[in-house]
């Protein structure tokens, strides 16, 4: 493929012709996700993005062109190519200046994560940190090594590197590993557990605290001697460790929410007694608690999800005085990676700007431990592509190991059968390098509305189901929030807020119709953070505000925009869908909410027990849900490790109520 586009710099080269070049006619191949998937291997190769290139650029729906600057050779008579006299090297590719400048500097950390995120999907590297305040770090960025070599398939999960930098603790979906860093020889330390989420080295160096789940149970801490033997468990619910510099105390998340997240910190001494809450956090997440070098303080992330945007801070508990104070706020920082230095620096994670907004790099920042407070100005200390997690660091703060990944959300269609309850086999529909959100169907059933990044801010697109590229609606530059139909399917209404990071400011309802022209506002509200139209022949619309201490219900006019209240509910939880019908709202969360037009109670609908339709991997999102006559279908993270798509049926009086209803909130195929 490179070179088909090398012999033609500068000129498009359509997609045509590079599959005439690449499969003969008489081979059977899936075309565009092959080329897509050849192309997205090129640019890892070559250290570049789609939407950063430096030497491939995409024509959309038409082709690639190559953008650098070739240097075709002639070869001289006797049939040898020409040799640069001075180097003795064959000059083969001239790079841009812009080009090799950017690309060049970082070559080897470029090598080692395009190996990540093209080979393993989550990798353990290690950087040489100098033992310098961050102000004073050198303007080269330390070196990196790649330490694991897994496939996509088989990604690395957790990882650690020992408190003297003999061995990398790493798991994947066989178990978990001891690797020797001077050789690479490897030893099981952990068969057959596939699911360890988290790992930590004991000062000591002798053995590691692991957490996994053992269905039925909770997600538990074990500890692993690197001798061998039996683990043993410490706490019946636990994950995230850290352990004190001493090796004395231990403290640790419950509470289970998303991923490596929870909504408490306990502590307990080494050998599992003595275990205390510290503090609690329910209407947010924390994540990564790690103990200061001085034993006095506990550093760890909390995050908490708002309706367009997320807050998320860095706090700080004084273990003496039983308080806590916030560190550091930034909208940038990610919740995946905190940890201590020796000498008094903390290293987080931040994201970095657009257009690299699917990467993350790690900061160091001096603190001053008697105060709790930041002192110096912070330096980034990585650079690369993906989302650096899980830093562990040597006991001499010369040896960072971490996880690089690349994580993107893309759509998959399914079709949906109520009946066992069951899924078909999930296809994948978009494959651009950019997150795709799916919202909605059209009315016929054969195109997804969705969200996508990737021009560089959330715009929205159309797919047909039988097509390769989406269409564009609403390219006015302003981020858009979720989309979706209006009743007779004519409008797209889609949500722009005026300030992302305030979830309780105000955010405009738009419309625009989707044969495509200009938008218009239907109305603007504060705390908007979802809404739902039913679908023709009834025109009832739904929108949900966020209220201190409450979420408000009221019906609109998707084209006049006026609205009324007509229901609120006090400390809701976590909402998932909004669904209308003719008579009743419906707000799918932990439990699935009804609400009357014509009376003033809300009920709790009983359902049955949750039938499993199909289980997604960690991280798989179920998009477009809701409820029916006779259920609802929702997401469910049982042990918040996996995700599975559920099935609930009504039952009681209000089903045989639903029952006697028409219907008119049908999802299309109900998945997307």
């Amino acid at each position: 493929m490179l070179v088909a586009l090398l012999l033609r710099p500068g000129e498009l080269v359509t997609r045509e012709e590079l599959r005439d070049k690449l499969w003969p006619a008489d081979t059977f191949v899936d075309f565009d996700h092959s080329l897509n998937a050849a192309i997205k291997r090129l640019r890892d190769a070559l250290g570049e993005s789609a939407e950063r290139p430096i030497f491939v650029e995409t024509i959309p729906r038409r082709g690639y062109r190559f953008i650098g600057n070739a240097v075709v050779i002639s070869p001289d008579i006797s049939g040898r190519s020409t040799l640069d006299a001075e180097n003795g090297f064959m000059p083969t590719l001239g790079l841009p200046k812009r080009a090799w400048h950017r690309w060049i500097p970082n070559w080897r950390f470029t090598i080692a994560v395009l190996a990540t995120i093209g080979v393993a999907g989550g990798t353990a590297a290690w950087l040489l940190l100098r033992q310098k305040p961050a102000s004073a770090l050198p303007k080269g960025l330390p070196t990196l090594q790649r330490l694991t070599t897994n496939p996509s398939q088989n990604r690395t999960i957790a990882s650690a590197i020992s408190p003297e930098g003999k061995y990398l603790a790493y798991s994947d979906k066989g178990g978990v590993y001891l690797r020797l860093m001077t050789t690479g020889e490897l030893h099981v330390l952990l068969p057959k557990i596939s699911n360890v989420s988290s790992l930590t080295w004991f000062p000591d160096g002798s053995q590691l605290l692991a957490s996994w789940v053992t269905p039925p149970q909770k997600k538990q801490l074990w500890a692993l001697s690197i001798l061998g033997g039996s683990p043993r468990l410490m706490s019946d619910e636990g994950w995230a460790p850290s352990i004190s510099p001493d090796g004395s105390q231990v403290v640790f998340l419950k509470g289970a929410d998303f991923a490596e997240t929870g909504h408490e910190i306990w502590v307990m001494r080494s050998n599992g007694a003595d275990q205390r809450k510290l503090m609690s956090f329910p209407e947010g997440q924390i994540a990564t608690p790690a103990w200061s070098p001085d034993g006095k303080w506990i550093g760890y992330v909390k995050h908490r999800f708002g309706p367009h945007a997320e807050e998320t801070w860095i706090e700080m508990f004084n273990l003496r005085q039983g308080a806590s104070k916030v560190l550091l706020s930034e909208q940038a920082l990610e919740a995946w990676g905190l940890i201590w230095l020796p000498d008094g620096r903390l290293i987080y994670a931040m994201d970095e700007p657009a257009p690299s907004q699917n990467t993350s790099n790690f900061w160091a920042a001096n603190v001053d431990l008697s105060s709790g407070r930041l002192s110096g100005k912070a330096a980034r200390i990585t650079a690369g592509d993906g989302f650096v997690v899980k830093p562990s660091i040597t006991a001499d703060g010369r040896r960072l190991a971490f996880n690089r990944t690349k994580p993107q959300a893309d759509i998959y269609v399914a079709e949906f059968s109520p009946k066992g309850p069951r899924l078909g086999t999930p296809r994948q529909l978009t494959f651009d390098e950019a997150d795709d959100l799916p919202f909605d169907w059209t009315t016929d059933n054969k195109a997804v509305l969705f969200i996508s990044n990737r021009t560089g801010t959330e715009n929205i697109f159309k797919q047909r189901m039988d097509e390769t590229s989406a269409e564009m609606f609403a390219s006015d530059g302003e981020k858009k929030a979720m989309c979706r139909l209006s009743p007779d399917g004519t409008q797209i209404l889609y949500t722009v807020s005026a300030n992302s990071s305030d979830h309780l400011g105000p955010v405009r309802l738009m419309r625009a119709p989707i044969d495509n022209g200009p938008p218009q506002i239907v109305l603007e509200a504060p705390g908007l953070d979802n809404f739902q139209c039913s679908r023709s022949p009834a025109a009832v619309c739904v929108l949900s505000q966020q209220i201190k201490g409450a979420l408000a219900f009221s019906i609109f006019d998707a084209f006049g925009g006026k609205r009324h209240e007509f229901s609120r509910l006090q400390q809701p939880e976590k909402w998932m869908e909004l669904v209308a019908l003719t008579k009743w709202i419906f707000c799918c969360g932990d439990y699935v909410w009804s609400r009357g037009q014509s009376n003033s109670s809300d009920t709790a609908l009983r359902s049955s027990t949750p039938r499993s339709a199909r289980k997604g991997p960690h991280g798989f999102h179920f998009g477009r849900l809701g409820c029916g006559l006779q259920g609802a279908v929702c997401c469910q993270q049982p042990y918040r490790l996996q995700t599975e798509l559920a099935v609930c049926g009504f039952t009681g009086q209000r089903a045989r109520d639903l029952a006697n209803g028409q219907y008119l909130a049908q999802l299309g195929r109900s998945l997307a």
